[in-house]
């Protein structure tokens, strides 16, 4: 994107003061903030450790509805730029939730740690389910394909 590009997590308008966004951070990537003032070129934003910084307008993005936080589907985003799909990413995995969804492709972080989420139980769990009636899972996809090779006739 450059730094003219206009685009909807960029409101043309300017950013109303208040509003949540994403800025970059030189160590952390992303992080939250509030919007002081929106000028012409740059955004003077105060972020939740109450350090306020100048940033460029280009750089600045409107954060998605807090009822989209940890959403099992990055699809369902309303806005889906880089501080949203990490965002999202790293709130999920904060809650061992490993597995997040991009319409039927499946992100998957190792966590490092043994998680009860797998076995014969969790198997039957999603036997039968079309994928997003459970949550994000490798088992939703291995059903998901098992019923398209059982419909097609082919492996």
């Amino acid at each position: 994107m450059t730094d003219s590009t206009i685009n909807n997590a960029q409101p043309a308008e300017g950013f109303p003061v208040g509003c949540g966004v994403w800025v970059p951070h030189p160590e952390l990537e992303w992080v939250s903030a509030d919007v002081v003032s929106d000028n012409k070129d740059t955004v003077v934003v105060t972020d939740e450790e109450g350090q306020e910084m100048t940033v460029p307008r280009a750089k600045v993005y409107l954060k998605n509805p807090e009822i989209l936080e940890n959403s099992a589907d990055l699809a369902a985003l309303s806005l889906m730029y880089e501080p949203h799909i990490l965002h999202n990413l790293h709130s999920r995995y904060n809650r061992n939730m490993i597995y997040t969804y991009i319409g039927k492709i499946l992100i998957a972080m190792n966590p490092y740690a043994r998680i009860p989420i797998y076995g014969k139980e969790m198997i039957n769990a999603y036997y039968g389910k079309p994928i997003g009636a459970l949550d994000p899972h490798v088992y939703a996809i291995a059903e998901d394909a098992f019923k398209d090779m059982r419909a097609e006739g082919t492996s």
